[in-house]
């Protein structure tokens, strides 16, 4: 497992869903809104310890996996992704 890993599109995912900010982001996970900012835009690394504490926070199992498979170095599998088809046929 990674020490640190380049989470910025999982973090964009988990804003994406409204229910979350960043600052109230910060505020949960006890750095600066800067630091997410940073993260967010893929300027700096998230930490393993934040991370961990980012996946007991938040119930959203896209962004779990998505933080399990950056920080495992691709050894899990990634999060499939497809538009769902309203017909076959």
């Amino acid at each position: 497992m990674k020490r640190s890993a380049k989470v910025g599109s999982a973090l964009n995912r988990l804003l994406e869903g409204g229910e979350e900010t960043g600052e109230r982001i910060a505020l949960d996970l006890n750095v600066s809104p800067q630091l997410i900012s940073h993260i967010k835009n893929d300027r700096r690394t998230m930490q393993s310890d934040i991370a961990k504490e980012s996946i007991t926070l938040y119930d959203n199992p896209e962004y779990t996996m998505d933080i399990l498979y950056e920080f495992s170095g691709g050894m899990t599998s990634p999060v499939l992704r497809a538009r769902i088809l309203s017909s076959i046929g």
